[in-house]
């Protein structure tokens, strides 16, 4: 029906399920990464990772589908609201201390549910946080996009390795872990440590370190 967002692996959609009337977010790769079968996989990983988890505060996925035509989609369900960057960014009085508290509490919650499944996200940012309602008007946290979420022991494999490179790319350095801004071995920590940055810029306006050059920013 509509673009809703686009990042370095694909494009978001809102689109409708004909049969049922339901609406849902269609996550798209991009068309020229799918000639690399481990990019696919990776990007299948993602919807398999997210299904194990099974969390109020993690993006539900409910089908992905796979064609020889390059078309390669995951289904999601479909969220309004906004993201907490987009919170963040509007500094109007409605992030009281009070409601910090609350999400630092949802947003820890899920990471508990993530490290849990053995599975560190490595791209936890504002972006990556979305702020709907649920029944009774309350903030409900959904974390989303586990595009290079990594599976704790798949070790140092090829396809690891480039999904690695691939997040420093079109990560954001600002919320990186100096161990994973370096190339490092990660572990759940380096998640914790996002947690931090994007906790102290809810309480602050902004973050810890900022740098108009991204390597700069990785030194600091």
């Amino acid at each position: 029906l509509q673009l809703l967002g686009e990042g370095g692996m694909g494009r978001v959609y809102l689109a409708e399920h004909i049969k049922i009337g339901r609406k849902v977010a269609l996550k798209m790769l991009h068309s020229h990464l799918a000639t690399s079968a481990d990019v696919v996989r990776r990007f299948f990983d993602e919807a398999r990772a997210v299904n194990q988890i099974h969390h109020e505060h993690i993006v539900e996925i409910t089908d992905f589908v796979e064609n020889e035509e390059g078309n390669n989609y995951v289904i999601m369900e479909y969220l309004r609201g906004c993201s907490l960057a987009d919170l963040i960014k509007r500094r109007d009085g409605e992030l009281t201390l009070a409601r910090v508290l609350d999400i630092g509490m949802q947003v820890s919650s899920a990471l508990a549910a993530v490290h849990d499944a053995d599975i560190i996200h490595r791209d936890l940012k504002p972006e990556n946080i979305f702020v709907t309602r649920d029944h009774d008007g309350q903030d409900l946290l959904k974390l989303v996009d586990f595009g290079i979420a990594k599976m704790v022991g798949e070790g140092g494999s090829q396809g690891g390795e480039a999904m690695t490179k691939l997040g420093l790319v079109f990560g954001t350095p600002m919320y990186m872990s100096p161990e994973q801004a370096t190339g490092s071995e990660v572990d759940a920590r380096a998640d914790l440590y996002s947690a931090g940055i994007i906790f102290y810029q809810m309480l602050t306006g902004i973050p810890p370190f900022e740098h108009d050059d991204p390597v700069a920013l990785i030194r600091m």
